[in-house]
């Protein structure tokens, strides 16, 4: 409870600085910041879209789209009302959430299954996980990712002890092909898989969902409970802008490639295929038949926390709606 308030009080000084910015024809937009998980990458195409074509603006909002400066931004920046909405993982939230007494609240889901999985070079042998017995196996921090190999591992028979797990950073690509490691839990398929294949290496990989984990969202968008409540129309808002975008992203890819693109630079450097293959795998988890864009299921977060209760991740099992809210289809 003390850490919740002390959030809460950050929050209400920063909600202060919030001032809507007027325009030529005196419609005012409020200003909206938007902390992404990473730098500007084929899934944040719709983001752009929706800024680039006005789609925003339509819906009232002046919004800036930021890249993190650091690992947590994308969730401390929004609960500290700092902007507000970012850009996370599901499992991270649910401890920051469940163990830490963080007042998130979660909006939408980008992807209705998980992006990250467990790899390895094809050149390694290693054609199914059991062969992973003798090998170090390397893992990015946060997403659970040190309890999906456990998982995993001992759903194909192996004990903890038959390997060794080592934590890597975030310089997965580097890992495998310096061979540091033989296998690594945490890259994404539509991007360091790609990137893995388009500089030449053949990669094995597989879906922890295969494997006793249950799916999850792989990324999602969040505020802080107190900024939802004081304005949910405002998140509403901008959720409907984005659903814009998206439609438009999946109506002309190419279109939307080329704006991505157009992000590109030194410091975000993009490459054109890595993208393209980006959109193939991403534009079908994005949206499926049973689940719009940005829709999402109580039962796959209860499905979530009852495996990360059962693997010692989180104290508890609590009710989603607490902290999740479907927004755009919570009535359908």
């Amino acid at each position: 409870m003390k850490k919740i308030i002390s959030w809460l009080c950050v929050l209400a000084l920063a909600l202060s600085l919030c001032a809507p910015v007027a325009l030529a024809d005196d419609k005012e937009l409020k200003d909206f910041e938007v902390i992404l998980d990473w730098y500007p990458n084929a899934m944040h195409t719709f983001l752009y879209i929706a800024q680039e074509k006005g789609y925003f603006a339509e819906e009232g909002l002046n919004v800036t789209l930021t890249p993190p400066a650091g690992f947590s931004d994308a969730l401390s920046f929004p609960v500290a009302g700092r902007a507000q909405v970012g850009l996370y993982y599901m499992s991270d939230l649910v401890n920051a959430y469940v163990n830490e007494g963080m007042p998130v609240q979660i909006i939408g889901t980008l992807t209705q299954t998980s992006l990250n999985v467990l790899a390895s070079l094809t050149e390694s042998g290693i054609a199914t996980p059991d062969q992973i017995k003798g090998k170090i196996v390397g893992y990015t921090g946060g997403s659970g990712l040190e309890a999906k190999i456990r998982t995993l591992t001992r759903q194909v028979g192996l004990a903890d002890a038959d390997y060794e797990l080592i934590d890597i950073g975030f310089d997965i690509i580097t890992a495998l092909t310096t061979k540091n490691v033989d296998v690594v839990g945490g890259g994404m398929v539509n991007s360091e898989m790609i990137e893995l294949e388009h500089a030449g290496f053949d990669v094995s990989y597989w879906n922890w969902v295969d494997f006793g984990v249950p799916q999850e969202y792989n990324t999602v968008f969040l505020t802080s409970q107190a900024q939802y409540q004081q304005d949910p129309e405002l998140f509403a808002a901008f959720l409907r802008a984005c659903k814009k975008g998206f439609d438009d992203m999946k109506a002309d890819p190419e279109a939307a490639l080329a704006l991505i693109m157009s992000k590109s630079s030194a410091e975000y450097a993009l490459t054109e295929e890595v993208e393209r293959e980006g959109f193939k795998v991403l534009l079908p988890i994005m949206e499926t038949v049973d689940a719009p864009f940005l829709s999402m299921d109580n039962a796959v977060w209860t499905n979530l926390m009852t495996w990360m209760h059962e693997t010692q991740q989180i104290d508890k099992v609590v009710d989603p709606a607490e902290f999740v809210v479907d927004v755009l289809y919570g009535d359908e």
